[in-house]
């Protein structure tokens, strides 16, 4: 469905058929008021573009929240962007999320990340969402990774589950590792 918090040129496709349709029915008559509607329409597509975010745009700033945080090691900047009730295959709760960030970004760890949101599912309540991205990941030359497996760089796809807050922030609820470099991921290889 069409979305116009989400792509501003559907409002500006219109302007211009509203801009054709006045040129066409009174092209010498017509009153200067009349010019005014199709830029307006144009200011009004991208002033909702800039001023109202929608859920893909938070769920990205969520993402990018999260890449900064890893990227500059800071498990505070983490913790925040994690649901009370986190839950995943192979973390039972928040406290134990936490605790696996804070001993791993103790070390250098992470250069670098790239994340790209592929798709956002909302659930027809809206309150939560299932959320498929990638990122990239450059690891730091003193990390254990790079220096163990003589590979510093490697492709991470992800699922997310994602539940709104009352105040329309998203939060993670639960977050998988499906592949890696191309290779499906089991919770045995994570360890």
């Amino acid at each position: 469905m069409f979305n116009i918090f989400d792509h501003p040129w559907g409002i500006v496709t219109i302007a211009c058929a509203v801009f054709l349709i006045t040129m066409l029915v009174r092209p010498l008559r017509v009153r200067w008021p009349l010019w005014l509607i199709p830029p307006a329409l144009i200011l009004a597509a991208f002033a909702i573009d800039q001023f109202v975010q929608s859920d893909n745009e938070k769920i990205a700033a969520l993402l990018q929240s999260a890449s900064t945080a890893i990227e500059d090691a800071d498990p505070d900047a983490i913790a925040p962007l994690i649901a009370d009730d986190y839950t995943d295959s192979y973390h039972l709760n928040k406290t134990v999320v936490m605790r696996v960030c804070t001993a791993a970004l103790s070390r250098p760890l992470i250069d670098r990340t790239v994340t790209r949101l592929v798709s956002t599912n909302l659930a027809p309540d809206g309150s939560s969402a299932k959320v498929f991205f990638t990122s990239r990941v450059v690891f730091d030359k003193q990390s254990g990774i790079a220096q163990e497996y003589d590979k510093n760089i490697a492709l991470f796809q992800f699922e997310a589950n994602l539940r709104r807050t009352p105040a329309g922030n998203w939060l993670f609820a639960a977050v998988e590792v499906v592949r890696m470099d191309s290779r499906p991921v089991s919770r045995r290889n994570l360890r």
